[in-house]
């Protein structure tokens, strides 16, 4: 049996935007579970640093938190279970408010293999924003 994929797309208004995703196996649980937070989710005040935790073979976390202005922090262990990761691009373009020190992706292997373009562009705010690499920002 192929696994069944289930794509939802929340539209709240022209500012923002979510959206799901979740691929199921032969057994009807979850293989794969994605979220999109986009254009301006205002109401997103802190990531959870738990939040990707037990999604082990999450690949793509594209434009997860892009434009989201609410969010003053990432958490330090935030992709730490995630070795799967394959494309983290744009997943904090535009996010003005953040003014903590990120965590350096840039210097862990798969990370740094990974699509990171536009990781953190216009985030000027990061506390260690001239650490970050221009491939990051770029």
């Amino acid at each position: 049996m192929k696994p069944i994929i289930k794509i939802h797309r929340y539209w709240q208004d022209t500012n923002q935007t979510f959206g799901t995703c979740v691929v199921l196996g032969d057994d009807s649980q979850p293989l794969f579970t994605s979220l999109s937070l986009e254009r301006g989710c205002q109401g997103i005040l802190a990531i959870p640093a738990d939040l990707f935790q037990y999604n082990t073979k999450v690949t793509n976390v594209m434009w997860c938190f892009r434009y989201i202005n609410s969010i003053t922090s990432v958490p330090p262990t935030l992709l730490d279970n995630n070795p799967a990761i394959t494309n983290l691009s744009l997943m904090f373009m535009q996010c003005s408010n953040i003014s903590s020190v990120v965590p350096e992706w840039w210097n862990v292997p798969h990370l740094q293999a990974a699509n990171h373009q536009y990781t953190f562009r216009e985030a000027y705010n990061i506390a260690n924003y001239a650490d970050i690499p221009n491939d990051w920002k770029l």
